[in-house]
């Protein structure tokens, strides 16, 4: 029993000496990661220059000026924004950088350092969280489906969700409808949320249609175009703007249709709590003041009522 005792009292003594070895360790740990949550308001304070991601080919929200220059309401509200980090960070001359990114490699230029702020406004989900932060909402969106004006009766109203001449009714699995989308072919852009949800509605009909994989958004229109896919499902304002301003989507139309509602934010580093505090003062601002419906106006025309209050509600409260 007094060998016991011993042995117990010695194992005791070992769990306490390493716990207490073990504890400045975490906390060393613990410093760490709060000072690397610093880490981008330091890099632009010692480089003097920020750095700012942006898609190339999602006019409006994000692309490529005639001029080579970053555009679209992304980037305009990115330059506001910068603006105010010059003044907060109190930085008297920073430069801006603006890096094109692609659907697949945003997040990963982000995470890594690449980039500052990504830009091109995206949806935040559980999955990309993992590896970056976002700011509050830049604006609402959904996505929408474009297809040939000559597209059978059949598949553009079970697009548009609704049984045949009935805008009342829902389609739904077992509807006679499923089968027009039955042996279709989908285009949608490689690596976006629309993708993943895309592939979950074909699970979830059961129907053997193939979904196609697409770079970008010219490559989509020109599928869709030429009839090697019967749809493309992809951001509403890009494929609307896209008949406006593509000559190649003459032939195209955008049906009346939001397949989901999701806000769009800018993505940043996941543990960095002191730039995103500063992103987020700065959009709150913005709303606040009214100069992003000034902004707005720019690309989507003049911001309705919903879109006025979707800036109300997002703005974080100085208080």
């Amino acid at each position: 029993m007094q060998l016991a005792r011993l042995a117990g009292n010695k194992l005791r003594l070992a769990l306490i000496v390493a716990l207490g070895l073990a504890a400045p360790a975490f906390a060393q740990d613990t410093g760490n990661a709060a000072a690397g949550g610093s880490s981008t308001v330091e890099r632009i304070r010692s480089a003097g220059k920020i750095t700012l991601g942006y898609y190339a080919e999602a006019r409006p929200l994000s692309f490529r000026g005639a001029t080579g220059d970053a555009d679209g309401y992304g980037p305009a509200i990115c330059k506001l924004v910068v603006a105010d980090l010059q003044k907060a960070l109190n930085v008297p001359s920073l430069a801006t950088q603006f890096v094109g990114v692609d659907a697949n490699e945003r997040f990963a230029a982000v995470k890594e350092g690449r980039i500052d702020l990504l830009c091109g406004p995206a949806e935040e989900t559980l999955a990309r969280r993992a590896d970056v932060s976002f700011s509050i909402a830049v604006m609402d969106s959904g996505t929408s489906v474009m297809l040939r004006k000559d597209a059978p009766d059949a598949l553009r109203d079970a697009l548009a969700g609704r049984e045949a001449n009935d805008d009342r009714q829902p389609i739904w699995r077992g509807s006679p409808q499923v089968a027009a989308l039955q042996q279709r072919t989908f285009a949608v852009i490689a690596g976006t949320s629309t993708e993943d949800r895309l592939k979950q509605a074909r699970e979830r009909l059961k129907v053997n249609s193939s979904i196609v994989s697409v770079p970008d958004l010219a490559t989509a229109i020109s599928q869709v175009s030429d009839g090697k896919a019967d749809a493309f499902f992809g951001e509403r304002t890009t494929l609307l703007d896209a008949i406006k301003h593509d000559a190649s989507a003459g032939e195209l139309r955008v049906l009346d249709r939001y397949f989901d509602h999701t806000p769009l934010s800018f993505a940043l580093s996941r543990t960095d709590e002191d730039f995103r505090l500063a992103v987020d003062k700065s959009l709150s601002h913005l709303y606040q003041s009214g100069k992003v419906a000034e902004v707005y106006a720019q690309f989507f025309g003049k911001p309705d009522a919903a879109a006025i209050s979707q800036f109300d509600r997002n703005a974080l409260r100085d208080d």
